[in-house]
Formats: structure tokens, sequence, C-alpha cells
């Protein structure tokens, strides 16, 4: 499958394409030679770019030329990747203009665009025109891509909140438990930091082992999703690093009031309730 794209020679200039070989087309309003990109050279069968300057590529039935080849670009998502392209010239195909607008934001744009869509209606009375910006189309790419990252943001932000109130219940709990316990480590000269120590451990053990569990199957569910993409990144291990790091903290905060609060208690008061 090859991509068809119909364009004059100025197309190249407005998207800085790039040139790994050869030159861009001349201008022309019908198919007279064409410029391919890496892919559709690689697929032609030559080794380097510079020897598909020259050949000639049959195109429906007619037999033309490559003048120029340039750099692999995503004309789509990301997901689908650089597929072997076509450039050509041929206006009796052109349904849209593509304009480069200077650098100043809505208000020096809106004249231009006023001056455009008048001109536009006046050529061409009988057909349907429309503006869209490049960064949003670009955009429109990744809407679902959008839509999930903020469902996932909200859903963990209230994931952490039950969290943080799970382990703000189990520390009340643990401290009403060994309050005694408590009092007559002071007396035996128990520190605070100590004190505070004890109470953290066994939520930084159910923390580890939340972690253990829980970064398996998040690398295979990321790496299962980044395999829909032609570019990735890789998983990085200190990405599951800093998230343990960050749970530890959230849950020591979490845990020390309460922890903190049982230790700076008076032992002669917690052993005398007891």
């Amino acid at each position: 499958m090859v991509q068809i794209k119909y364009a004059d020679t100025h197309y190249a200039d407005i998207y800085q394409l790039q040139f790994v070989a050869g030159r861009n087309l001349q201008p022309s309003d019908t198919m007279r030679e064409i410029v391919i990109n890496e892919s559709m050279a690689r697929e032609a069968g030559f080794t380097r770019p510079a020897e598909a300057v020259g050949a000639t590529m049959k195109l429906w039935d007619q037999q033309v030329p490559v003048a120029g080849v340039v750099r692999d670009f995503d004309a789509q998502s990301i997901k689908a990747g650089a597929r072997p392209l076509v450039i050509c010239s041929e206006a009796s195909t052109y349904y849209s203009y593509d304009l480069l607008l200077e650098p100043g934001g809505a208000a020096v744009w809106q004249p231009a665009i006023q001056q455009i869509t008048a001109l536009a209606k006046t050529t061409f009375p009988d057909k349907q025109f429309d503006i869209k910006f490049f960064d949003d189309e670009v955009a429109a790419f990744y809407k679902y891509e959008q839509e999930l990252s903020a469902l996932l943001s909200w859903s963990m932000a209230l994931m952490v909140l039950l969290s943080c109130l799970g382990l703000l219940g189990l520390s009340i709990h643990a401290t009403t438990q060994r309050t005694r316990e408590v009092g007559i480590r002071k007396v035996m000269g128990a520190s605070v930091a100590g004190i505070v120590a004890m109470f953290t451990k066994d939520v930084i053990k159910l923390i580890a082992i939340a972690l253990l569990i829980a970064a398996p199957v998040a690398w295979y569910a990321m790496h299962t999703w980044l395999q829909g993409y032609a570019f990735r990144v890789p998983i990085q291990w200190w990405v599951f690093a800093a998230a343990g790091a960050g749970a530890i903290l959230v849950g020591l905060l979490t845990v020390s009031v309460h922890s903190l609060k049982a230790a700076l208690m008076n032992p002669v008061r917690s052993l005398r309730t007891e």
C-alpha cells in the first residue's frame, strides 16, 4: 500500500521536508515527476536513496521519473508510522490549500483568515469552505490518548485518596491496640523515633508487597499498550523505583501523624488508661 499525496512544489517548503537525495518538484499542474520518501525507496528495492533519483515508476498507466527522496515523516498518527509515500503534482485533484501564517496568534491571524475566507467564497462559491489548524489536526490523532490520560489521572487520584484513608484507619487501629505497649517501651527508655519506626515498619512491608504485585502487572500493561505505536520509548526501571518511593513516602506521611502522636503521649497516662 502506497500513500499518494497530491501537492505542488511549495509543499516541501511549508512543512520543511528534508531531502536526502535529488531535488524538489518543478512547478507543474500535471504529474510529470514524483518525490518519494525513504520507505518508498526501500520498498522499490533501492539500497540507497540516491539510487532512486532518475528511476521511473509506474503510477496507474503513466511512467514518471523520481525527482527526489525525502526523509520519512509521519503524515498520520505515530501508531501507523512512516508508510511508503509518493508526492506528485496534479492540480485536478487539489481539494485543500495549506497556508503558512506568520507567528503572532489570533490577533494577527484574524485579518488574514477573513481575507482568505472572502477570497475562497468568491473563487469557489459552490464549494464548502472550512479552516482547520494543523496543530488541531495532529492533536485529533491523539484525542483518545488524551481522554484516557485524563481518566487515569482522576482514577489514580481517587485510588491514592482511598489508600491513604485505609492507611490512616490502619494506623489509628494499630496505635489504639498498642497503647500499653508504647507506654511500657517509653518507660524502658525507647525513643520517639524508635516507636514511630515500629509502627511504620509494618506499613512499609505492606507497601513493598503491593509493589511486588503491581510492578509486573503495570510493566506488562504498559508494554502491551506501547506495542500499538510505531515509535515508542523503552520502559525504564527507574519509573517503578520512583513510583515505589512515592508510594512509601505517601504511606509514611499518612501513618506518621498518629504514630508520632502515640509516641509523644505521656506513658503514665497510657498505662493508667490500660
